[in-house]
């Protein structure tokens, strides 16, 4: 099998969103037409190949792919079909009926949208509480590895201690990312939004939060991005200039693009690092394709068109895992620290 180090794949199913975070810019920008998005069949053939490309872990985001009826049988198409470890990010707003089919296809990973742990206070477009109690109810249900995704933004920045110490307590993870959003680039994940950007924090506080992560964090509490990353977040957070090291997690979008970057624009697509103005589709590649494209890939080329971005956790562990061989640490267990 053509190998490459790249072994972790994080794809937006669909650009589709029930909900609409002050925050997020994902789903009103879309540079495709969503009929171009990939149905069920689609998938199964892109899970296929990511398993013939090497990758081991795939991460599903959105917009939200719950809204898509047809995603409890591509999670069991995955968990039969594969060897590729499978998890779902979700503002868990859908049924009963439907948690239960995505678990008797197989589901072991989840993770859900928690900005708060006391939806009594304040709860970001309602998806916390459903989110917590989606979390505890999967847990019961045997779901290995539960995470949840928190958005640092100044109406919250006081309560993620809180948030922290609530899902050590029930043995979930926890996986932060600053909110942010640019003047001069228009980021793809972040909207330009006043009210939730981190640089409208009152000075020290992001400085003071992340030295208390510190501490949980040498104290046991279940935190799952490194603690490079928190130093990141304290330097390059605000003012949007932290640059990826290398090519070590694809991205893949609704319609079947590769990408390399969490964020829009023209030179995060795979090809702004090679010498072409192809796009790469997974649908259209084999696995020696996927090689020789992961051969080709101009790191320092890439890095000099990219204008920076705010640090992203996920980037972080797939540029370690990548160098050090170890798996995704959130997959490989709830419990690493």
């Amino acid at each position: 099998m053509p190998y490459t180090k790249v072994t972790e794949a994080q794809i937006l199913g669909t650009r589709e969103c029930n909900i609409r975070c002050d925050y997020c810019r994902l789903v009103r920008d879309i540079p495709f037409e969503r009929k171009d998005e990939l149905d069920i069949d689609g998938w199964k053939t892109a899970f296929s190949k990511m398993d013939s490309f090497g990758i081991k872990t795939v991460k599903g985001l959105g917009g939200e792919w719950s809204v898509k009826e047809y995603l409890p049988e591509l999670v069991e198409f995955i968990t039969n079909n594969t060897n590729i470890k499978f998890a779902l990010l979700s503002n868990s707003s859908f049924d009963n009926p439907y948690r239960t089919k995505l678990v008797d296809g197989g589901l072991n990973s989840y993770f859900a949208s928690v900005d708060w742990a006391d939806p009594k206070i304040l709860d970001s477009n309602g998806k916390s509480a459903p989110g917590l109690k989606m979390l505890l109810e999967l847990k019961e249900l045997g779901v290995e590895n539960l995470g949840a995704n928190t958005v640092i933004m100044p109406q919250n920045i006081d309560h993620i201690p809180q948030i922290l110490e609530f899902l050590t307590e029930n043995e979930i993870v926890m996986n932060l990312c600053p909110a942010h959003g640019g003047d001069n680039y228009a980021f793809e994940y972040r909207a330009k939004t006043k009210s939730g950007n981190i640089a409208n924090c009152m000075p020290g506080e992001l400085e003071e939060l992340v030295d208390t992560l510190f501490d949980m964090k040498d104290d046991g509490c279940f935190f799952a991005a490194p603690a490079s990353y928190l130093d990141a977040i304290k330097t390059h957070a605000i003012p949007l200039d932290w640059k990826c090291g290398e090519f070590s997690q694809l991205r893949i979008d609704a319609n079947g693009d590769l990408k390399i970057c969490p964020d829009g624009g023209p030179m995060h697509y795979v090809n702004a690092g090679i010498e072409t103005n192809e796009k790469y589709n997974i649908l259209s590649m084999s696995p020696n394709d996927f090689r020789d494209l992961y051969a080709s890939f101009d790191a320092n080329k890439w890095r000099a068109r990219c204008p920076g971005c705010g640090p992203w956790s996920a980037q972080y562990r797939a540029e370690k895992n990548k160098r050090y061989g170890i798996g995704d640490p959130v997959l490989s267990g709830r419990k690493n620290r």
